[in-house]
C-alpha cells in the first residue's frame, strides 16, 4: 500500500503516531523509503512512531508492505481457508489492512493507555494509567453522570501510581440497564494547565463465577448467547459499516439473547463499544 501523507504544521513539537487497528499478517512500514518499524500478528492493534521520520508542514511517501501465508500452517488462522476457495466451515481469507488506520499528534507526555478496574463491592473505580513520558505532570480523573461530577481525583504521573475514585450509590451496568459513566482524563503541567485531555466511559460491573455458575454484580446470570463468527458477505472480516455492529447486537437482543460468543477472530474494538453501550 502506498500513499502520500501531509503532516500539519501545527503538529510541530508533538509525538506523531500512525495507528493500525489490525493488519493481516506481517507488516513493515516505510516513510520516504526508510524503514520505520514492523509488526507481527494479524489481529492485534499497534502504533508506529513517525516523529523522527516526518517534518510538520511537509508531505511524505508512506508505504505499508504486508505478507501473509495462511497455508504454511505457522500463522493463527481462525476460520480462514487454507485452500484458494472456501470449503466446509473454512472461509475466504483476509489479507492486508482490514481495520481502521489513522494518524494523530499527541503531547510527548500524554496519557498512553489506562486499565480501569471497577470494584463494585467497595464502591470504587481503580485507574491504572500509562504515559508516553514522565516528569513534571499530574493526572486528574473525573467521573460524571450526565454532566454532574460524581468523583474526582488528582495524582502525580508515576509508574505504578493508580488513582482510586470512590463512587457513592453506584449505578451498576447490566444487559437490561447498560448505564455508562463519563470518564475524563487530563494531564496537567506544573501550572495546572491541561496539556492532554481524553474523554472516555466506564460501566460499573462485577463478573465472577462460583462453581459452574456465573454472576453479574453478585447476582446469578444465565447466558443465552448467539454464535457470532464475524464474517460479512461483501468484505470478509471487515465490517462494511459501523451500523452493522449495532444492528447485529440489536437483532440478537430482539431474538432473546443477552450475549455473544465471538468466534475464531479478534473483533474490532468498535464492536465492543456497541456491546457495552447497548
Amino acid at each position: 500500500y502506498q500513499r502520500m501523507i501531509s503532516i500539519p504544521a501545527e503538529w510541530s513539537g508533538k509525538k506523531i503516531l500512525l495507528n493500525f487497528g489490525a493488519v493481516y499478517y506481517e507488516s513493515e512500514i516505510y516513510v520516504d523509503g526508510k524503514f520505520v518499524d514492523r509488526h507481527f500478528g494479524g489481529s492485534s492493534s499497534f502504533a508506529v512512531d513517525l516523529t523522527n521520520f516526518v517534518t510538520p508542514g511537509k508531505e511524505h511517501s508512506l508505504v505499508v508492505y504486508v505478507k501473509s501465508d495462511v497455508r504454511n500452517r505457522l500463522q493463527p488462522t481462525g476460520k480462514q481457508s487454507t485452500r484458494y476457495n472456501s470449503y466446509v466451515c473454512n472461509y475466504t481469507r483476509t489479507t492486508g489492512i482490514w481495520q481502521t488506520v489513522w494518524m494523530e499528534a499527541v503531547h510527548p507526555k500524554a496519557i498512553k493507555a489506562s486499565r480501569v478496574i471497577t470494584d463494585v463491592d467497595n464502591s470504587q473505580i481503580v485507574i491504572q494509567p500509562e504515559y508516553y513520558a514522565l516528569g513534571g505532570t499530574r493526572l486528574r480523573v473525573t467521573l460524571k453522570d450526565k454532566g454532574k461530577i460524581v468523583a474526582r481525583e488528582t495524582g502525580v504521573t508515576a509508574e505504578n501510581a493508580p488513582l482510586v475514585l470512590k463512587v457513592k450509590k453506584a449505578k451498576l451496568w447490566s444487559p437490561d440497564s447498560p448505564f455508562l459513566y463519563d470518564l475524563d482524563y487530563e494531564i496537567l503541567d506544573c501550572k495546572d494547565q491541561p496539556i492532554d485531555h481524553v474523554h472516555s466511559y466506564v460501566g460499573m460491573r462485577k463478573i465472577h463465577y462460583e462453581g459452574n455458575q456465573l454472576f453479574l454484580n453478585n447476582r446469578p446470570l444465565y447466558l443465552r448467547m448467539v454464535l457470532d463468527q464475524g464474517y460479512y458477505p461483501e468484505s470478509q472480516w471487515t465490517a462494511p459499516s459501523d451500523s452493522i455492529f449495532k444492528n447485529d447486537i440489536l437483532l440478537a437482543k430482539a431474538a432473546g439473547f443477552n450475549g455473544a460468543r465471538l468466534h475464531e477472530k479478534v473483533f474490532v474494538e468498535r464492536f465492543h463499544y456497541w456491546a457495552v453501550k447497548l
